[in-house]
């Protein structure tokens, strides 16, 4: 899904197409080494009447085509390790919502997202008991 325009300072996007949009952005994409299927942070966008300008946090000054980013899906943009999104996570199974305002406004939900997201977060706390486990044999 074609990232959002009006994207807000934070919103994590991914690079997909390096070979859209304009020559320069083709370029400009090769010459500061972007990875396609890196995530980069946006910084702010410039909405035109024929185009929109993006910047990101990782290229200050560095304007960018939108049209060589995708919005995140939901079970990628959900962090595990950040505590608002996990106590949205929980309101989410206590009360069957998310709470108001926050979700992106762009999110992405493919099919067995449910399920993708609780493995994600099943994979953090396998990880997280073995390293416990792990810690706590070698100080014996």
């Amino acid at each position: 899904m074609v990232m959002d325009i009006n994207a807000t300072r934070g919103t994590r996007i991914r690079f997909v197409r390096p070979d859209a949009g304009w020559p320069q952005d083709i370029d400009q994409a090769k010459r500061l080494k972007l990875t396609v299927g890196q995530v980069y942070t946006v910084d702010h966008t410039e909405v035109h009447s024929s185009s929109t300008s993006l910047y990101l946090v990782a290229f200050p000054g560095e304007k960018f085509n939108t049209s060589q980013f995708d919005s995140l899906s939901i079970v990628e943009w959900f962090q595990t390790d950040n505590h608002e999104h996990l106590e949205a996570y929980r309101c989410l199974c206590e009360y069957g919502v998310w709470p108001e305002g926050f979700l992106p406004s762009d999110a992405e939900f493919p099919n067995m997202w449910q399920v993708l997201l609780g493995q994600k977060l099943a994979g953090c706390w396998v990880n997280h008991m073995l390293k416990s486990k792990k810690e706590s044999t070698d100080e014996t």
